[in-house]
C-alpha cells in the first residue's frame, strides 16, 4: 500500500523511490522522469511532465496535484 503524501514531491529533486509515492506513478514512470531532467535540465512547470514518455492527459490529471517544481505548483 503507497503511502499517503502529506506534501507535494519536488519533479527537480525527487529520487525515483520518492516519485513512486505520487499516485499514477510506477518504477517505469520514475526512472523516465529521471531520465527526462538528466537529459534536458530541470522542469520549469509541471506540465512540461507532458513531455516524458508515458505521461498522458489522464496520468498528468492524477499526478499533478502532488507534484510541484520549486517553492509553487504550477
Amino acid at each position: 500500500m503507497r503511502q499517503t503524501l502529506s506534501t507535494s514531491i519536488n519533479l527537480n529533486t525527487a529520487s525515483a523511490d520518492q516519485l513512486r509515492k505520487v499516485p499514477g506513478i510506477n518504477q517505469t514512470l520514475a526512472q523516465n522522469i529521471i531520465q527526462y531532467r538528466e537529459a534536458n535540465g530541470p522542469f520549469s512547470s509541471v506540465n512540461d511532465l507532458s513531455r516524458v514518455q508515458g505521461v498522458d492527459n489522464f496520468r498528468m490529471d492524477m499526478i499533478k496535484k502532488y507534484v510541484q517544481v520549486g517553492g509553487s505548483q504550477g
